[in-house]
């Protein structure tokens, strides 16, 4: 029921109370422990973590922890307060108040994920959610069998010169040209299959467009939009196909 210090040659399979190591212990059966495990631990926790434990898990941890975890999480609640990396968290519900799931390989959650963020990895979310996720990067896709998406604002790109040439970068956003002058927006080659945008002319300044190694289709061939607060959509179909649509002129 005391304290129990453990020498680098001593020999410890059983403890109650606080376990001290000042090396690494290695034991060829279990480790149980009621008290308290000031380390890391490297190998597999079966059981409840209650208190904080301020080192890694380099295994697998079934059960509740509050600290850092490098490894895999398995069970029904997982509160981490630090950084959660690597490896996998599976099923339960998992509380990240201040930390993250960071470069994780997959995570498959049948119940809620909320607060901190996930970066990289898998996210198959059975029948829970990301709720009150920060921040959420990926450089895969993100795909749904249903759903919706909504509470999202568009990505602006706002221009004010006579000239502009569309990058990547614009996938997805909204650009807003806006001067009192014709302005030229240039779409080159490049953009990748799939890239779209929507074109804004917010000013005076007619926008005309103006192909660089691609092909503007539109079905009226106008190569212009109709006149000032004209919204324009730009989709790559293929192969610098570039199909132009709505409020167009010539």
């Amino acid at each position: 029921g005391g304290a129990v210090n453990v020498a680098s040659t001593g020999v410890m399979t059983t403890v109650k109370g606080t376990l001290n190591v000042d090396e690494a212990v290695t034991l060829d059966t279990t480790l149980d422990v009621s008290g308290v495990i000031t380390g890391n631990v490297i190998g597999n926790v079966t059981g409840d973590v209650t208190g904080n434990f301020t080192g890694n898990v380099t295994g697998d941890v079934t059960g509740n922890l509050t600290g850092n975890v490098t490894g895999n999480l398995t069970g029904t609640t997982v509160t981490a307060s630090g950084a959660v990396t690597g490896g996998s968290l599976t099923d339960g519900t998992a509380t990240l108040s201040s930390g993250a799931l960071s470069s994780a390989t997959t995570v498959t959650a049948s119940g809620a994920v909320t607060g901190g963020s996930l970066t990289d990895g898998i996210a198959t979310l059975s029948s829970g959610a990301l709720s009150g996720v920060t921040t959420i990067s990926t450089s895969g896709n993100v795909t749904s069998s249903g759903g919706s998406i909504s509470g999202f604002d568009a990505s602006l790109n706002d221009q004010t010169g006579t000239t502009y040439s569309l990058t990547s970068s614009d996938n997805g956003k909204v650009v807003t040209l806006n001067n009192a002058n014709a302005i030229t927006l240039t779409i080159p080659s490049g953009l990748g299959d799939g890239f779209n945008c929507l074109i804004v002319q917010k000013g005076a300044g007619q926008i005309t467009l103006s192909a660089s190694g691609t092909t503007l289709i539109n079905r009226q061939s106008h190569t212009k939009t109709a006149g000032q607060y004209a919204v324009v959509s730009i989709v790559n179909i293929g192969s610098d196909n570039i199909i132009v649509g709505g409020d167009t002129g010539s």
